[in-house]
């Protein structure tokens, strides 16, 4: 099923019940797990998987935000500066409270510090956004 769900969100990131199915994933705890089936079916390569997550920012921040975030430390492990320096670009233009929610969940979950800590970080940023401030 998690497979299916991410090939469709492959093909067409933007289709909005494909975005829910993905957001009650995360809801529900399993968000690692759909990270890891996202970048699986992009063989790995955090590029290719940021191409996606990309394409599905503007429909779904908090989705893509949150596996974004993920990508993080893929990212830098395969010296792909430039998604490691896209993904705090997104998170530093976004304004969105949902995806501030999301990355303070994804803070929770156990994730490594450092990563727990750039999470908390840019949901302040994205909540003073929110606020105008």
């Amino acid at each position: 099923m998690l497979t299916e769900l991410v090939t469709r969100l492959i093909a067409t990131p933007t289709e909005p019940v494909l975005l829910a199915a993905a957001s009650a994933h995360l809801q529900s705890g399993a968000g690692e797990a759909l990270f890891d089936a996202l970048l699986d079916a992009h063989g790995g390569d955090a590029r290719a998987t940021m191409t996606t997550l990309e394409k599905m920012f503007d429909a779904r921040p908090a989705v893509a935000g949150y596996l974004m975030a993920r990508l993080l430390y893929v990212a830098s492990g395969q010296k792909h500066h430039s998604v490691y320096d896209a993904i705090g670009l997104w998170m530093d233009d976004c304004a969105d409270p949902t995806l501030a929610a999301a990355l303070t969940r994804l803070a929770d979950e156990g994730v490594r510090p450092l990563l727990a800590d750039q999470c908390r970080a840019w949901a302040e940023h994205i909540t003073a956004r929110a606020l105008g401030e």
